[in-house]
């Protein structure tokens, strides 16, 4: 889960230590009955409730503890991983198993300047005392003198670094009912962390057992509101409600059908004619939002999110910035809001969307068309020179017509062309990650109510960074934001960052600022549209 439409599923399959209440935003205990803090907020020691697994075992503390490690390891491949490393010594333990196997890569060779760059800062930085021998092989083996000076700078570093293992990350299950967390620092959002579907328990011996193919409904084993009735992909999800669910009694809707409707005009229709009773934002057909806002049943509100544009700036032509900024600059972005979306968007140059207290010292990349073509003059100024670029898309219709638009104003304002990759939302989401594109559309909803859910993103090899840039000083001031406990400078961290992302660096090009949008029959009941977009189906029901 990657998306705020997987976790849809995530809150309906599986709880955490803690859930939330029916506005979405505000964290309540969910496994855990209660929790304690020590004196300096880096010791919670959670106390579960009697509950159990959908098949009718104990739900235990060593299944956090279990679920939570296989998250960290790098062997999972979870993108998300970095929501474990709020936790004592996770962060170190996942950049220790990760040597082994980016070894083997540097060592076969041929790897894209991403995934190089990543095994790099894994190497000086996650190295440890045992692996030295296996480092000091290494350096005999790779080709490149460059490769051997980074092996033995990482054999340097990892003489003052002792081994580690699963047994020093600070989650202890104390006993069935208790687990202990210990955090590397305070965490002014941690609650929302602990709430958060990575820290969601899954079932050992149902994954174990079945591998690959334990989300089918025969073999789910889950601890949420429901449970995997029917799963037929490309159609439709069914979930029934789960009565060993600790909290049954609240959750009055018996059965939920999730269909998977690619065009919004026909989820409008099936909604129109009884097919369904609830539209999601992107199945709400964007050419007829202005005539649906004057529906009672179309409800629009603010959402801390926004969307962009991702430079993949491992290779040409993005790899140079002012190609990137060139590419920034020549974007009118309230001409998109106000002719391409419709939908109540305004247009940000920023990466953080609108929060209280935090006041942004960047200006960003701003339209100038002026601008940008002296830019790209000075990187292309012959135009004939100019790579081959690829721009990756969902084929939703949205994301469509805003490509169309920004093709004819690269092509008009920078007299360069760009070719669409349009793809499906789950083969986009892989492109993504495996920085197949050379311009990525996308955006970020926030994961939790503050600044850092978007500061984080961009941090070396964060599984949701997706542009293959990396900075060391930017990590620093990350981590810095995490243990500093005034909200004020902890933001003021947060605006350099921010800057860096958006101004000196520019490894994005903002575009505008999230309108969330739902539309549901006036006899579906539970809903509460809210900032962090988060709806749980357990709270949905249907009047009679």
């Amino acid at each position: 889960m990657s998306g705020v439409n997987e976790s849809r599923y995530g809150y309906a399959l599986f709880e955490g230590l803690v859930t939330f209440k029916d506005d979405g935003v505000t964290p309540i205990p969910g496994i855990a009955e209660s929790w304690t803090v020590n004196g300096d907020k880096t010791v919670y020691t959670f106390k579960l409730r009697k509950s159990t697994w959908s098949d009718g075992t104990p739900l235990t503390a060593h299944d956090f503890r279990w679920s939570w490690l296989r998250a960290n390891d790098p062997e999972t491949g979870s993108d998300y991983a970095s929501m474990i490393w709020y936790i004592k010594n996770a962060q170190a333990v996942h950049f220790w198993k990760s040597i082994p196997p980016m070894v083997d890569q540097l060592i076969a060779g041929g790897l894209d300047d991403e995934t190089h760059s990543k095994i790099v800062d894994f190497l000086i930085n996650g190295a440890r005392q045992d692996q030295i021998p296996l480092l000091e092989q290494a350096r005999t083996r790779v080709r490149a003198e460059a490769d051997r000076k980074v092996i033995g700078e990482a054999i340097r570093n990892a003489r003052d670094r002792g081994p580690l293992s699963d047994d020093d990350i600070g989650i202890r299950a104390l006993d069935d009912a208790t687990l202990e967390v210990t955090l590397k620092s305070p965490v002014a959002f941690i609650l929302d962390i602990f709430g958060f579907h990575t820290l969601m328990p899954v079932n050992r011996k149902c994954l174990e057992t079945f591998k690959d193919s334990w989300l089918k409904p025969e073999h789910f084993v889950g601890n949420g509101p429901f449970v995997v009735e029917e799963w037929r992909p490309q159609y439709r999800v069914v979930l029934r409600k789960n009565p060993r669910y600790w909290d049954a009694d609240r959750v009055r809707a018996g059965r939920v059908v999730l269909l998977t409707i690619d065009s919004a005009n026909t989820a409008m229709a099936y909604y129109d004619t009884g097919g369904v009773d609830f539209l999601d934002r992107i199945q709400i057909p964007p050419d007829f939002l202005e005539q649906l806002s004057a529906r009672p049943d179309y409800y629009r509100y603010a959402a801390f999110g926004d969307y962009f544009e991702r430079f993949n700036v491992t290779k040409p032509p993005f790899d140079d910035p002012r190609v990137r900024k060139a590419f920034t600059h020549a974007i009118d972005r309230r001409e998109v809001c106000e002719k391409i979306l419709k939908g109540g968007e305004y247009p940000t140059d920023l990466l953080v969307p609108p929060f209280p207290g935090y006041e942004p010292d960047a200006k960003g990349c701003p339209y100038d068309e002026k601008l940008a073509r002296k830019l790209l003059d000075e990187a292309y100024p012959d135009r004939s020179k100019f790579p081959r670029v690829t721009y990756l898309t969902t084929n939703r219709k949205k994301s469509k017509d805003l490509y169309a638009y920004l093709e004819d104003q690269w092509k008009r304002v920078l007299g360069v062309t760009i070719e669409p990759k349009i793809q499906e939302w789950s083969v986009y989401l892989t492109s993504l990650s495996n920085l197949d594109f050379n311009i990525g559309f996308g955006g970020w909803q926030g994961d939790y109510s503050d600044p850092h859910t978007f500061i984080d993103m961009f941090i070396t090899g964060g599984g949701n960074n997706r542009t293959g840039w990396g900075s060391a000083p930017y990590d620093r001031w990350v981590e810095d934001a995490l243990r500093e406990p005034d909200a004020q400078k902890r933001f003021a961290i947060y605006r350099r960052c921010e800057k860096t992302v958006v101004e000196d660096e520019c490894i994005i090009a903002p575009i505008y600022v999230t309108a969330e949008r739902v539309m549901y029959k006036p006899f579906v009941r539970g809903v509460r549209p809210n900032i962090m977009d988060r709806f749980l189906l357990k709270y949905f029901y249907r009047e009679p």
